[in-house]
C-alpha cells in the first residue's frame, strides 16, 4: 500500500496515517502467521516443503477445481484448505 492510500484512509477514518499503518502492519503478519502455519502442517504431511508447495500450486477437485493457493485469500478459502490438509491426514479424500 503507497503513501496516497494511507492518507486517504487517514481521511476517511480520522485516524492517523501511522496508526493506518499499524493496523496494515498488525493484519499482514497475521496473514503470514497463517500462512506459515498451513504450510507447516502440509510439510508435515507431504513430507518435503516440495511436496507441499505441489500441493498448494495443483488443481484439486475437492476444493472445486481450483488450487488450494487461490483460496488463501479469504478466512473462509483458508479454512477450505486447512479442512483439505486435514481430512488427508486422516487418510479422507480431499
Amino acid at each position: 500500500m503507497n503513501m496516497k492510500d494511507v492518507k486517504q484512509l487517514s481521511y476517511l477514518y480520522g485516524v492517523e496515517p501511522e496508526s493506518i499503518k499499524s493496523i496494515i502492519n498488525t493484519e499482514l503478519e497475521h496473514q503470514r502467521a497463517k500462512l506459515r502455519a498451513i504450510m507447516a502442517v502440509a510439510i508435515d504431511y507431504f513430507k518435503t516443503q516440495e511436496g507441499a508447495r505441489t500441493w498448494f500450486a495443483t488443481v484439486n477437485r475437492g476444493l472445486g477445481g481450483v488450487t488450494p493457493l487461490s483460496l488463501l485469500n479469504t478466512e473462509k478459502g483458508f479454512q477450505r484448505v486447512e479442512n483439505c490438509i486435514i481430512k488427508l491426514m486422516h487418510g479422507m479424500t480431499a
